[in-house]
């Protein structure tokens, strides 16, 4: 796989709404965001010249994505597929520290969670 910055992907998950997706090629590193409009006329193949020139390129892309089965391509998860909860749950239980591994998993338990938890990390680096 190409190299690619974690800012790339950062950027390209905060920029992606719910009717758009962003993809990794993994054989250059770029990363795109398309819009459904846009894999939707990919997928039933209209002519590129039906739309302004900045969304053509990307048609192309996502045609691509299509005849290539995502073979190039690797989807970026979305808001819906991270669940920061199940994250901290599974970090605190992965550390070798038992006791701080408890005292972290019991900072995430109940309301306000996510702002006990940051504290918890800061307070044991």
């Amino acid at each position: 796989m190409a190299k690619v910055t974690l800012s790339d992907i950062i950027d390209a998950m905060n920029f992606q709404g719910p009717e758009s997706t962003s993809y990794i090629n993994t054989k250059t590193g770029e990363v795109v965001t398309l819009s459904d409009e846009e894999m939707n006329s990919a997928e039933d193949n209209e002519s590129i010249e039906n739309f302004p020139d900045w969304q053509r390129k990307n048609i192309e892309i996502a045609k691509q994505i299509i005849r290539d089965n995502n073979s190039n391509y690797l989807e970026l998860p979305d808001d819906f597929d991270i669940d920061e909860y199940r994250m901290m749950e599974k970090f605190t239980l992965s550390l070798q520290d038992d006791t701080i591994s408890e005292k972290l998993y019991l900072t995430i338990k109940g309301s306000s969670a996510f702002r006990r938890f940051r504290a918890a990390i800061d307070q044991y680096e």
